[in-house]
This record gives structure tokens, sequence and C-alpha cells, in this order.
């Protein structure tokens, strides 16, 4: 259910309408009047509600007369076209903004603008190599996985240096990640998938991002903190009754590399239109949907996966160890609603539950052809599936209509919180016509006792209309987070998070 301006207005800065000394009224013909004027304890504001995709040049002559005749401007957006119309012109606007997060209103700060063009890096490659030095060199891998990122970092040694190469490094990527794949057992199935968004969106279907280099920066930067927080990684065991002893590396592997392989289904009508014209796109994409849903193995899937979410959001009500269901289980709300929440957000062009749904329809018909270690190997991918929804902030939306207000604990879901918060703040992908060099905005991932893992990050290399999307995001992640300075804690800049 959608919330007004009005209640959005409020949430973020409580107050009453007032009606101003005419010195403070802001008037003319050719600017754009505020919505109304608000008291705030001892600050007035100048309220401006955006409506559609556009803030004109009379709103920004307004919002300057407001400053200065003392009232604080503030523009208060519903949705993502409106947040999308002040991203646009926020370098022109720089000013107080409210909007839903998590729900609710939520108050947004003038964010500081760049000073600097953007930077570039000296290193051309998609994937940082200092990174790759550093994972290769160390010793807490398993002995295959060492000698698979090893053979990885000389294949990037191997790249011309100043030179974009992409195809080089898709193919060393994918080398290492079926590499991987055998390690854990399997051999050939799935092991195309995360390639596959890659030629829907050079087709220009699904987007104009490259999401399969984003979704091996998104892998490297978060093993990093794998690597240096072990024991974050499996207390899940213990909290909510999982006795899983799992390789936490393949477990972030496959959430990784799989949790954005739903933007072919959440963009379908894209390719609609493009076979079959825009009057039948919208109908046979619904039409899609629908028939996908109600596959077998997607039925199988969902029950699966929304039985263990049930379990890992609500651990303290746990009595016994973990049992994969045969059955929907009768009147357990929690369940159902995060059925409900994954239909809709398959329906309606979410991209995190069915890249979940497609990783178990990957992998768990193929584990039980493998006649050994089905049991383990079931149980990585179920938490990995359980896991990259809630990185889609369209999934978030739709469990929490349904489900009520929810929060990630980190310590019995670590990688669905590592996932969301790496992926929120981690914006280094180049668009398809390619940069000359790569422009990264999350530089590093640093651990810092006890086990706070925080974002180095380049602001300068964001353009103005990008910073107010990155804050958004930031916010929503942080507000459906539990975390304890003193257990596996996610912190983002300062900056981006001041209130």
């Amino acid at each position: 259910m959608s919330v007004t301006h009005d209640e959005i207005l409020l949430a973020a800065v409580p107050g009453d309408e007032f009606t101003p000394p005419s010195r403070y009224q802001i008037k003319g013909s050719r600017i754009e009047r505020p919505r109304k004027y608000w008291r705030s304890q001892d600050q007035n504001w100048a309220v401006y509600a955006v409506s559609g995709g556009r803030v004109g040049d009379t709103v920004i002559t307004s919002i300057q007369e407001a400053r200065g005749v003392g009232l604080m401007p503030i523009l208060v957006v519903r949705d993502n076209e409106e947040l999308a119309a002040v991203a646009d012109r926020y370098a022109d606007l720089t000013c107080h903004v409210a909007c839903p997060i998590a729900g609710r209103g939520f108050l947004i700060p003038p964010l500081p603008l760049p000073l600097q063009r953007r930077r570039k890096q000296k290193c051309s490659t998609r994937i940082p190599q200092d990174l790759l030095a550093e994972l290769a060199d160390s010793t807490v891998f398993p002995r295959p996985m060492r000698s698979t990122i090893s053979r990885l970092r000389k294949a990037y040694q191997q790249m011309p240096h100043g030179n974009t190469h992409d195809e080089a490094e898709h193919a060393a990527l994918m080398k290492f990640m079926k590499g991987m794949l055998r390690q854990m057992g399997f051999r050939t199935t799935g092991n195309e998938t995360p390639e596959m968004i890659r030629r829907l969106e050079i087709a220009g279907w699904g987007g104009n991002r490259d999401h399969f280099f984003h979704s091996f920066q998104n892998f490297f930067f978060g093993l990093y903190a794998v690597t240096r927080l072990p024991l974050h990684f499996t207390k899940y065991r213990e909290t909510a009754m999982l006795d899983w002893h799992l390789d936490s590396y393949h477990v972030w592997l496959l959430v990784a590399l799989w949790h954005d392989v739903g933007h072919g289904i959440s963009h379908l009508e894209d390719i609609h239109d493009e076979v079959m014209g825009s009057s039948m796109a919208e109908v046979s994409a619904e039409m899609t949907r629908a028939e996908f849903l109600k596959s077998s193995i997607i039925q199988e899937a969902m029950l699966q996966i929304c039985s263990l979410m049930a379990r890992l959001l609500k651990p303290e009500g746990v009595q016994t160890g973990y049992m994969i269901p045969v059955r929907w289980p009768q009147r357990n709300r929690t369940i159902s609603a995060i059925r409900t929440a994954f239909e809709e957000s398959v329906m309606h062009h979410g991209h995190g539950a069915p890249s979940a749904l497609r990783l178990y329809s990957d992998f768990v018909p193929a584990v039980r052809r493998l006649g050994t270690r089905q049991d383990l190997l079931t149980q990585v991918v179920l938490l990995a599936c359980a896991s990259l929804p809630f990185h889609d902030a369209n999934f978030r939306d739709h469990l929490r209509q349904f489900l009520g207000p929810f929060v990630l604990g980190t310590t019995v879901m670590p990688f669905a919180a590592l996932l969301a918060f790496v992926d929120s703040i981690q914006d280094d992908r180049r668009d398809l016509e390619a940069l000359k060099e790569e422009v990264r905005f999350l530089e590093r991932i640093l651990v810092k006792e006890p086990a706070t893992v925080i974002a180095k990050v380049n602001m300068q290399s964001l353009p103005p209309q990008s910073l107010l999307w990155k804050v958004v995001e930031a916010r929503d992640v942080l507000a459906h987070l539990s975390q304890d300075p003193a257990s596996l804690y996610f912190k983002y800049p300062n900056w981006m998070v001041r209130t």
C-alpha cells in the first residue's frame, strides 16, 4: 500500500502546518508555490510535493526564494519515479528530501556534492587486481580453491595494462566459476546462467548495466569479509538450530553469482516487445511469469525456500532441528506471507525472488542426479536461495506488506546481510558501451575488530544524480538489519547515513 505525501512528511518531520507572515510567503506567477508551510520544533519549512517524473525550473527557483526568506525547503517523494526526478536535478536542488524507507517517511539531509571531476582508476579490469592478489596469497582457503584463485590471478596478470579487455576478463571469470562448481561436485548444470544476463543486456533486454561483472565484483569484495570473519558466517547453525556444516565459500559463490539472474524475468516486457510487438508485450509477459510460477520445480522451490526463510527470520521460536518439508504447512502465517511476497515480486518486476527460484531450479535437480553428497549440496543451495532475495528492494517491500516489519539478523542471516550491504554500495559497473577505464565507487572492504565490515568508497566517482539513489538504497538496507557492534556489523560511510 502506497503512502501519501502528507504521511511521509509527518513521519519524516513531525510538526504542523502553519500560515506564515507575508514576508515568508513564496509568491510569483513564474515560480512553484510550496504545497504547504510546515513548522517542526524551531524550524520553518517550505514543502514541495513531487509528482510525476520531472522537477522543473520553477521548483528550483522557488527553493532558492525559500532559502532567501529563511525557510528550509524540503521535497517529498512517494516512489522511485518521483525520486528519480529529484535525483536528476539534485545538483541544482541540494535540499532536504523526505521519502519512504522501509515503509515509512524518512528525512535525508542535503548531501555533499563531489567537488572534483570523476576520478578514474589506473587499472582497467573490472575486478581489482590488488584484491585478487591479496586473496590469492591467503592461506585460509582449501587447497583446491587456492589453486583456482591463483589461476585466475595469473590470467589477470597476463592481460595488457591500460586497455579494456572485457572478453578476456569474461572468459577468465567463467573459467573460475566453473572450477569452483566442479569442486562442489557440479560439472555442467547451471554453469551458463550468470552469463545469460550479460547476453540479454547486450541485446538491450534486461537493463543497460552489465550485471555479469557486477556479480563477480560482489563476490570478490564479499569474499574478503568471509575470509576474515569465518566464524561469524557459521553462527546461524546454533541460532536457527540448523545442523548444517556447510562450506561458507560455496554458499557465498552461489549467493553472489546468482543474485541478479532474475533480471531477465523482471524485464520480460522488453523481450516480448521486441519479439511480439508492444501491443502484446505486457499481457504475454504476465502470462509467462504466471506459467513460470506454476511449474512443478518452481512450486517445489518456493516450498523449500519459504520454509527455510521463515526459520531464519524468526529463529527465536524454533524448538527442533530443521526438517525439509514435503508439503505446505497449514496455518503458518509467516510461511504464507513469504510465499505471497515471492509470487507478487515475480509478477511485479522483482528480480531477487526469481533469482532465488532460478538458482534452485538450476542446481537441485542436478544434485539428485549426482547420487552422492546430496544432503550437503542441497543445503548449500537452499541456504543460498534463502539469502539472496533480500538484496532486492522490491522483495523487501512485498515481504513487509504481507508479513509486517521484519529485520535480518546478521548472526542468523549473515550471507543475506553481506549481499544486501555490498550490493547497495557497489556501483562499479560500466555501461554496456564501456568507459575507457573503470570508475569505482566501492574501493575496498575493510574489516575491523571485533567483526565490523566497513566500505571504503570514492565519493568523487559518482555523478551528483547518483548520490541520492545510493543514500536511499543504503538507508533502506540499514533499516532492515538487526546488528550489534559486538558481533557481525556492517558500517556505511557516515555521510551516507547521517541524519
